[in-house]
């Protein structure tokens, strides 16, 4: 309480949260950094913890409460952000307001992303979904063929090999949902077996060949979901699809 300390106090704050950083106490060094957050552009070290903050949501990827942190210093970003850290920083605060539903400026911050940096990727994907969130089907196939272009000409990772697969799959249900079937079946068929994301395309290509009045095709792959191989995956309407399928097909006997 000695009232002479008050004025070493908020370095005393910012030296500690970063010593915890260092020492990996991320949880610790949090508390320190809320604090300082707290006082927000006052506090003489809130600038300086921009990038502190930065460096534990990078270890703690898309956590909402990392996040939200990260975004308390929205109003210093660009200018007052070192260059190194600013596509990293544009990507964090697209995430975070994606998360919150500001799409707007969701999609502001993601523009800040350089196309050289490792983020960019992340960025198209993430400002192609916010598109098909506005009911903006042509923005979000936009980006989305950007980042297909993009991966095709970049040196194959497991991560843009992921991305990959999710931006088929995610092109799929953009064209399913402007009613272009044939395209969506085109994308659907382009997520291989070994894909994590094949079941579900599996599945939702069985809508599109219904749509496209191809009810063989759609059986086909209902049978596949509904084999025993796969007894531990749930679609609860893949059922529903079936009847509906059957009874447009007077089979009302295998109803």
């Amino acid at each position: 309480n000695d009232v002479s300390a008050d004025g070493l106090r908020p370095r005393a704050e910012f030296e500690l949260a970063k010593t915890l950083v260092q020492m990996r106490l991320l949880q610790g060094a949090m508390l320190f950094f809320d604090e300082i957050i707290a006082v927000g552009s006052p506090h003489p070290f809130f600038e300086a913890s921009a990038p502190w903050v930065l460096s534990i949501a990078r270890e703690l990827p898309g956590d909402i409460e990392m996040l939200r942190r990260v975004a308390a210093f929205r109003d210093v970003f660009p200018d007052r952000i070192e260059p190194k850290y600013r596509d990293e920083f544009a990507f964090m605060l697209g995430q975070h307001f994606y998360n919150v539903g500001e799409l707007d400026d969701a999609l502001r911050y993601l523009s800040f992303v350089s196309d050289v940096s490792d983020y960019y990727p992340r960025a198209l994907f993430l400002g192609g979904i916010t598109h098909v969130r506005r009911y903006e089907a042509q923005p979000a196939v936009d980006r989305f063929i950007e980042l297909l272009l993009l991966i095709e000409e970049s040196r194959s990772t497991e991560e843009l090999e992921a991305l990959r697969q999710l931006t088929e799959l995610s092109m799929a249900r953009t064209f399913y949902s402007t009613g272009e079937y044939d395209k969506a079946i085109r994308y659907y068929s382009g997520i291989r077996q070994r894909s994590p994301y094949w079941l579900d395309a599996l599945f939702e290509s069985s809508w599109g060949y219904f749509q496209t009045d191809q009810y063989n095709r759609a059986l086909g792959n209902l049978h596949s979901l509904n084999s025993p191989f796969f007894d531990d995956e749930y679609y609860p309407e893949a059922p529903i699809l079936q009847a509906v399928i059957l009874f447009y097909n007077c089979r009302f006997d295998e109803l």
